[in-house]
């Protein structure tokens, strides 16, 4: 009885820490870099997401702010910080056991547009570069996604031309995704 006792609390409290450690990465990240919300209401999001509840927080200019990913295991989230933006983030670990933090800040507005940036794990910048291919076309802009659980980072490219202008532009349809593997 006493090491099934032993046994539950062990996992309870590694359990815990799993989602403490997301929530320490989502609550200690800098406001310079999700202007949008406070870490009150970076909180709030947190809680309602792990309580099951798909609430909204409103963020800083009054609009809609919503959790739509929290994922303890893999460390990577995902909130819709308004209608037209959304912040990812996901911890990853080097072969070397060092972890750092990637960062894709995505705008909506007309065209999807993405940046990719990465960070040490006290929010300091780091040196880590990925090189993301460039479209064939000057009118393409990129969409970036973290995948959920491989150690790879996904580039969509969209163009603001119409389906036939780009078929003209650029016949070759193979470079429009990307699959790109992060250090």
């Amino acid at each position: 009885m006493r090491k099934l006792l032993v046994s539950m609390l062990f996992l309870f409290l590694s359990l815990g820490l799993y989602a403490s450690l997301l929530d320490s990465i989502f609550m200690r990240m800098p406001d310079k870099l999700i202007p949008t919300l406070t870490r009150q209401q970076r909180f709030e999001l947190a809680e309602y997401f792990k309580a099951q509840r798909k609430d909204s927080t409103q963020n800083r200019f009054g609009k809609s702010s919503i959790l739509i990913q929290y994922d303890t295991i893999q460390n990577h989230l995902l909130v819709k910080t308004s209608a037209s933006s959304t912040t990812e983030i996901r911890q990853f670990q080097k072969p070397s056991g060092e972890t750092y933090l990637g960062v894709i800040c995505t705008v909506s507005m007309p065209v999807t547009n993405s940046s990719l940036s990465f960070y040490n794990s006290d929010w300091s910048l780091s040196p880590i570069s990925v090189s993301i291919p460039q479209s064939k076309t000057f009118v393409s802009y990129v969409q970036l996604r973290f995948h959920e659980t491989e150690h790879t980072l996904m580039a969509t490219y969209q163009s603001i031309l119409t389906t036939e202008d780009e078929k003209i532009i650029d016949p070759d349809e193979a470079h429009k995704k990307f699959i790109i593997p992060l250090p």
